[in-house]
């Protein structure tokens, strides 16, 4: 979102806590689940060279590479990368933003008694009339007016 619209929908958007590369992440990931021969068990998931696959677990990786691993290994690698690179899991930033939105909705709520407070208070105060002060109301649009015409 635009800083503009982010002020006008009230988000407020949190900087990423980068942790680790996306490239650090996921070959931290292949290593854990591939203990021995990543290289070669990586290159046979994605079809690719062994040279290509040593890269990838040493860290580099190219969009078409990231894309590949993805097809092959879901949202496992997805999600582990992911958690490793923002510094925390999705499930983990769902949870904040649901509070954040509770929090909002406490705030909007007090603020909506407030202003209903407010209006009750004023729509009771007195107001002058062609009889005299009386209490202006919805049902009497015409409350508060002036019957006289100057001129």
């Amino acid at each position: 979102m635009a800083d503009g619209m982010a002020d006008f929908m009230g988000y407020d958007p949190q900087p990423l806590r980068l942790t680790a590369s996306l490239g650090e992440a996921v070959s931290q990931w292949l290593k854990q689940e591939h203990p021995t021969n990543t290289a070669k068990t990586v290159a046979r998931m994605i079809d690719c060279d062994t040279r290509t696959a040593e890269n990838i677990v040493a860290g580099h990786l190219s969009s078409v590479t990231l894309t590949k691993l993805l097809k092959a290994y879901g949202w496992s690698l997805l999600s582990a990368a992911g958690a490793a690179v923002i510094g925390e899991t999705y499930e983990t930033s769902i949870a904040r933003e649901i509070e954040d939105i509770a929090n909002e909705r406490r705030k909007l709520d007090a603020l909506e008694t407030h202003l209903r407070g407010r209006y009750a208070r004023l729509r009771a105060r007195p107001t002058v009339g062609s009889g005299g002060l009386r209490v202006a109301s919805s049902e009497d649009p015409d409350a508060g007016r002036s019957d006289r015409r100057y001129g």
